[in-house]
């Protein structure tokens, strides 16, 4: 029932305490921490939709790359959120990397922020989320940040993957 802090681990609550707030009071938005040590990357790409919600063509390579992990539109109606596995690698720019790109803009994090959810999967979306390292490493190549590591393929960084375990009703509720 109170706004969350990303640098404030004692604001954060479990998903059904969360869930059970939003029951109560359904204009309260649902927030995921990236926390420090967590081994997920979250990549925010903000106005990459067209007015018929279809990505951009600067976007579209970006989420293909990542299409086989967990994505959702943004709470915006204009973005997509893309949640992964990876390492930035001690990327400082922050906690991640705030770029403009195209017409749009891209953030990427791994700890220290968090991302507010709509449980509105993205083209289907599947529900897990996936190792990118390779891609992840792709990504902040083109965005500039840092130079390609020696080795980025996925088998030299394994990274198990995690399946989003939501009753059903919070995706129901979360989808409407």
């Amino acid at each position: 029932g109170r706004a969350a802090k990303s640098n404030d681990s004692s604001t954060w609550a479990s998903f059904d305490t969360v869930w059970a707030a939003s029951e109560r009071n359904p204009t309260l938005g649902i927030g995921f921490v990236f926390a420090e040590g967590g081994g997920l990357v979250g990549i925010d790409l903000d106005h990459c939709l067209d007015d018929q919600g279809r990505p951009k063509p600067w976007a579209s390579p970006i989420i293909e790359r990542f299409a086989d992990s967990y994505s959702e539109v943004s709470p915006s109606g204009t973005g997509v959120k893309i949640f992964c596995r990876g390492n930035l690698g001690g990327l400082v720019v922050g906690t991640g990397t705030r770029r403009p790109y195209r017409d749009g803009q891209i953030e990427v994090y791994q700890h220290g922020r968090f991302f507010t959810v709509t449980g509105k999967a993205f083209n289907g979306a599947p529900l897990e989320i996936e190792d990118h390292q390779a891609d992840t490493e792709w990504l902040l190549n083109l965005l500039g940040v840092r130079e390609p590591a020696a080795s980025t393929s996925r088998a030299a960084r394994p990274v198990p993957s995690a399946t989003l375990n939501l009753p059903e009703e919070a995706i129901l509720k979360l989808r409407t």
